[in-house]
Order: C-alpha cells, then sequence, then structure tokens
C-alpha cells in the first residue's frame, strides 16, 4: 500500500483516481489547489504524487519542489492536458519522476503507480545491503564446514 497524493484542478480528475487507486489498496489523498498542497505534507509524506502543470493559483513544478523539499523520497508525476516540450524537460530536470498526458489512461497511472513501489522497494534493498556492509567485520558471522572455510576463520 502506498500513500498518493492527487494535485490537479479537475475535480473529476481527483475523484476518479482516487476511487481507482483506493481499490487497489493505496491511501491517496486529493486537493484542487497549490496551496491546499502543502498543508497536506506537514502531516502526511506521500510516497508518490501526480500533480498537474497548470494549477489556478501557481505552477504544479513549485508544488513539485515543496514535495522533493517535504518528502524527498517522494516520485512525483506530472500531469497535463498540453504539449509543451520545454516545461517536460524542465520537469524531468527539477525532478519529475513521469510525465502523463490528458486524458489520462487508468493504465498508465498504474504503470507509474507499479514503477514507483519497484524504485522503492529497490532503494529500500539497497539501504539495508549499504547497512550490512558498513557492520564491522567483528559483527559478522561467517558460516561453513569446508575445510577451507574453517582454516580462514581460524
Amino acid at each position: 500500500m502506498s500513500r498518493i497524493l492527487v494535485v490537479d484542478d479537475d475535480v473529476a480528475i481527483c475523484r476518479s483516481l482516487q476511487l481507482q487507486l483506493a481499490a487497489q489498496g493505496h491511501d491517496v489523498r486529493t486537493c484542487t489547489r497549490a496551496a491546499e498542497a502543502e498543508p497536506q505534507l506537514c502531516d502526511w509524506e506521500p510516497d508518490l504524487a501526480f500533480v498537474d502543470l497548470r494549477l489556478p493559483d501557481g505552477s504544479g513544478l513549485s508544488v513539485m519542489g515543496q514535495i522533493l523539499k517535504r518528502a524527498p523520497e517522494c516520485k512525483v508525476a506530472i500531469i497535463t492536458g498540453t504539449q509543451d516540450m520545454q516545461a517536460t524537460i524542465q520537469a524531468i530536470q527539477e525532478g519529475a519522476f513521469d510525465y502523463l498526458r490528458k486524458p489520462l489512461n487508468i493504465d498508465d497511472v498504474f504503470l507509474v503507480v507499479a514503477k514507483a513501489a519497484a524504485q522503492a522497494k529497490a532503494a529500500e534493498g539497497k539501504h539495508r545491503l549499504v547497512a550490512i556492509a558498513e557492520q564491522p567485520v567483528a559483527k559478522r558471522e561467517i558460516v561453513g564446514r569446508d575445510k577451507a572455510v574453517i582454516d580462514v576463520i581460524k
């Protein structure tokens, strides 16, 4: 289960994504204005956010910046109804995880959710391996019954 934030001025998109993603077991919160996004981040850290590029009271890129500042591990997917290649490039350069065009295809949304979950799981595994590797050698246990292993242990 992931925590997913949807920031889009289209109430129908917010509600649709909320219903579809909640049906898959995700905890979904929505807001329709940039100003509503920051309070959501104060007490709740999303794993993934879908952010509309153009909001009535601000830029989706600035919302993305707020999210990444408060929750650096969060993946942000920008969604937009315009075909603006410059905005796409800027979004990726500023840390967007993915970029979806409206009208949204729910399969594409599910794919972004799956990719974000896979990356989070891989990062978690990497952190675990680093933690194990950083343990002092004395705390590690060498296991084996082979004569060569026993000689190394001695």
